[in-house]
């Protein structure tokens, strides 16, 4: 509620401004709710999908800075949400002229609590918890052999390494392409070929170098 009120002033202000012709000083926002300055004032924070919209909606038309801390001994909103009759609210000056401290310099305003200048939020339920994550790189060479212990035929080995190749970008979904699965069938072969016969190949590369004798191609 505390937070659906202050999205609902920052509008209201925004709103104001854009249709009077005045010029106005800069506007100041108070709230009792320490849970929502701590909400403004951490932006870092991921939060649930109510919260986050209002959140963005506050910091889109006010400066975090505008908020700020009264205490609800202090704050005239507060009263009218005890529900106290009419007649006893016009006897109580809070309501009728609004906080003392408001008449005073701005030095003498109630300063933001240490916990919310600190903004902490563990614990909160509206703060999306952060989920560890584990990776493990696994050479491409030795996924490849995983694959085809596991797998055959051959077409159904290419065309998992052809999608999981696509990990990652906007073409995960779409059908895979036969430019994509000869390509993929050329790649594989080249690393199960260097796999078994890497040193060969190496060797072969250098002009003029020869495969050794104990190579089985020597015998092909």
């Amino acid at each position: 509620m505390e937070l659906t009120a202050g999205a609902m002033a920052a509008q209201l202000d925004c709103k104001i401004r854009s249709e009077i012709d005045l010029e106005l000083c800069d506007s100041v926002f108070w709230t009792d709710s320490t849970s929502v300055l701590k909400y403004i004032r951490n932006p870092s924070a991921r939060y649930q999908t109510f919260v986050n919209n209002l959140m963005n909606l506050i910091r889109d038309v006010s400066d975090i800075t505008a908020w700020r801390y009264v205490n609800t001994s202090a704050n005239p909103a507060d009263l009218a949400s005890r529900g106290l009759d009419v007649d006893k609210l016009l006897e109580l000056s809070l309501w009728l002229t609004g906080s003392e401290f408001l008449c005073q310099e701005q030095g003498s305003w109630p300063a933001l609590p240490d916990d919310v200048k600190r903004a902490e939020l563990d614990g909160d339920p509206e703060v999306k918890q952060s989920a560890p994550i584990f990776c493990m790189v696994v050479p491409e060479q030795i996924l490849v052999e995983e694959i085809a212990a596991k797998l055959s035929p051959w077409t159904k080995i290419v065309r998992i390494i052809a999608r999981l190749r696509r990990l990652g970008t906007k073409r995960g979904s779409e059908v895979l392409s036969v430019n994509e699965m000869n390509s993929e069938t050329t790649i594989t072969w080249k690393k199960i070929q260097f796999q078994e016969y890497g040193s060969e190949i190496k060797s072969l590369s250098k002009k003029d170098s020869k495969v050794k004798k104990s190579s089985p191609i020597c015998r092909l």
